[in-house]
């Protein structure tokens, strides 16, 4: 079992006690992120001014502070009646240094190339593009983003979630007095996505409200904080096994591995995940491991629904090409619709960091004897061969060092074909293949382990393509199932963006059909049970104050037309924070090797169709059996800091 290793993380009742005391908000802020007393930090709470960059003539002075909560980004404009904005650094997915981005290349000029910088959103949202005043101030704009950045995302699950509730505890607080009246207790409540009559508010109060004061304080906020974070299953769980004066001892930890998550486990096993999950000092000494403990190492990535054996790369990368599934995208350059959107570098940036390996370039003359790419015959936009190129070779192998395919749709005539031929080799260089590899013409297609690394192929379309195989590209620009299901297909194998075929797909001599499933070796009839036991945390879908989801889960199995399947539960209304289903299903999945499972959550209507909340898909053969939490990924396929689902899995052989 491999186990991480990590600081014990402090009760957050204590903290909530030292809020409850009139501590200020960001002196717990600073402590939760490590930065106590950092000069990075108080430089982003103190905030300056930046040049914001739209346009050669839309160049605007912004004033940029990081809120209290340490992760809210303010900015405001020098007119006093402009209305104030604000971005959350969970938001951010790069902070770049210089000239980088498309928008400054064409907006600035040489010279302030010290001074530039940009902020790169995880979804669909236009990069941010910022001038600072001297090359020493951008500088530290970077590395104090960065800093901060970085410290967030490796926050726990927990911290994240506890950090949130903590800053909806402040916003509920109207007046700031660090007490909470029962009307500030249900604003509250809607915050976190639960919808509450007045009697259950008043029931709830009165039962923290030891004081009889009228309002909660102290130890009272600490009580409330504890009932409303209390999570039953996890008490009946781990109740079935802390068999040692109400703690789990190392053997009753090895006794729940072994039996509900089906994992070799042993004493020494037990001994580091006590080490490492449990945050009471006494009971670690004791090698005990308390509920909190128990419920960190289950909140833990590697003990969650994916295996983690198959994060990095573990398959045979030294087949074939066409032995692979391959990412691919489709109009990559686009970053809208396919009609009159916009076209962007920016657009092959974001699917190479998803790990896409195979990018369009729909090729045509330009003027200037310069090639353009854009959707033709259409109003989208147009960009630079060149400039494509040379996203293309900057951001290649940031997420996967295996080969780049570049699909070109040539419709240039012979004199931009040789201007495209010259910016190829010109800015890739010795990384682009153009000649066998080997001796004499290959018998074979090279492999994406290519004893060449960082490689880009050519595949041209409208000549014979050099990849014998067919082909799927998808739309990266466009949130869809389909799109989840991408991910989720090479969510392993160290997102290299390559999934070896199984056996029966790589034989030439196969007589595997998907429709008719005549009997051979990839018939492995298994049996998938899932228990749907309960979610946390789920995000609004309307951001208004009063609106709360009514979580239903779905279930669905994908692969060949036998496996195809979906359930779902029903509704639990009105509680997105901590609805519980306890649904059971059974699936039968004929061909393993190819299905996927996607896990998602939409908000029930019953006049209208049901919105989208959150969303998990893997392959069936990386599933963990056991209690399992299920991270959730938004519409744009990026991650839900604190939401998540919690399920029990089985998977046996068929009769």
């Amino acid at each position: 079992m491999s186990c991480i290793r990590k600081e014990p993380e402090k009760s957050r009742s204590e903290e909530l006690l030292q809020y409850a005391r009139g501590q200020k908000v960001i002196q717990m802020n600073v402590k939760l992120l490590g930065l106590e007393g950092d000069p990075d930090l108080q430089f982003l709470l103190k905030g300056g001014d930046l040049l914001k960059v739209l346009s050669p003539s839309w160049k605007k002075t912004r004033y940029f502070r990081l809120q209290e909560d340490c992760k809210t980004m303010w900015r405001e404009s020098k007119k006093t009646f402009k209305k104030n904005d604000t971005f959350s650094l969970d938001d951010i997915s790069a902070v770049q240094m210089g000239r980088q981005s498309e928008g400054l290349k064409k907006n600035t000029e040489e010279q302030v190339e010290d001074r530039c910088f940009s902020i790169i959103f995880k979804s669909r949202r236009k990069n941010l593009d910022l001038v600072s005043s001297s090359e020493e101030e951008g500088k530290q704009w970077v590395k104090s983003l960065q800093k901060v950045v970085s410290n967030l995302n490796n926050l726990s699950r927990k911290q994240k979630t506890e950090h949130w509730i903590f800053s909806c505890l402040r916003k509920a607080d109207k007046n700031k007095d660090d007490n909470l009246s029962p009307s500030e207790v249900k604003s509250f409540m809607h915050l976190i996505n639960i919808e509450v009559d007045d009697e259950y508010v008043e029931m709830l109060f009165k039962k923290c409200d030891r004081s009889k004061s009228g309002t909660l304080a102290g130890e009272e906020i600490k009580h409330f904080y504890d009932l409303l974070t209390q999570r039953d299953e996890i008490d009946v769980i781990y109740g079935e096994y802390a068999k040692t004066t109400g703690f789990m001892s190392a053997q009753n930890l090895v006794d729940f591995l072994l039996k509900e998550q089906r994992e070799k486990a042993t004493l020494a096993d037990a001994h580091r995940i006590i080490e490492t999950y449990e945050p009471d000092e006494n009971a670690k000494e004791k090698k005990l491991l308390s509920k909190d403990g128990f419920l960190m190492y289950l909140n833990h990535p590697d003990a969650m629904i994916l295996n983690p054996d198959h994060k990095d790369v573990y398959q045979d990368m030294s087949q074939p090409l066409n032995h692979y599934f391959i990412s691919s995208s489709h109009n990559t350059y686009l970053m809208e619709d396919q009609l009159k959107g916009p076209s962007s570098t920016e657009a092959y940036i974001r699917a190479l960091q998803k790990g896409c390996r195979c990018v369009e370039l729909d090729c045509w003359d330009g003027s200037d004897n310069e090639p353009v790419i854009y959707h033709g015959y259409t109003l989208t936009s147009k960009i630079l061969f060149k400039d494509v190129i040379k996203a293309i070779s900057e951001h290649a192998f940031k997420t996967s060092q295996y080969p780049v395919i570049l699909s070109l749709e040539n419709h240039c005539s012979v004199e931009q074909q040789e201007v495209m031929a010259r910016h190829m080799s010109s800015i890739l260089g010795s990384a682009l293949i153009t000649s066998p590899l080997g001796d004499g013409m290959p018998t074979n297609f090279p492999s994406p382990e290519v004893s060449i690394r960082f490689t880009s192929f050519i595949r041209i379309v409208k000549a014979e393509p050099i990849i014998g195989d067919k082909w799927l590209a998808l739309n990266f620009q466009t949130p869809c199932t389909d799109m989840d299901m991408n991910q989720g297909r090479f969510l392993v194998n160290g997102k290299s963006g390559y999934i070896l075929k199984p056996a029966f797909m790589r034989d030439v001599a196969t007589e595997f059909d998907p429709i008719t499933l005549t009997r051979g070796d990839w018939l492995k009839h298994k049996t998938l049970h899932v228990m749907v036991i309960s979610a946390q945390q789920l995000p609004k879908v309307n951001q208004k104050k009063s609106s709360i989801v009514d979580p239903l889960v779905k279930v669905e199995i994908y692969g060949v037309p036998a496996d195809v399947a979906e359930k779902e539960t029903k509704p639990f209304d009105n509680n997105g924070f901590n609805p519980s289903w306890n649904e059971n299903f059974q699936f039968d999945v004929y061909v393993p090797e190819l299905a996927l499972v996607r896990f998602s959550i939409e908000d029930y209507d019953s006049s209208t169709d049901n919105d989208f909340v959150g969303q998990y898909t893997l392959p069936f053969n990386s599933l963990k059996m056991g209690y399992r939490h299920v991270p959730l990924f938004n519409k744009n396929g990026d991650l839900l800091p604190s939401a998540g689902l919690f399920v029990h899995i089985m998977v046996l052989d068929a009769e």
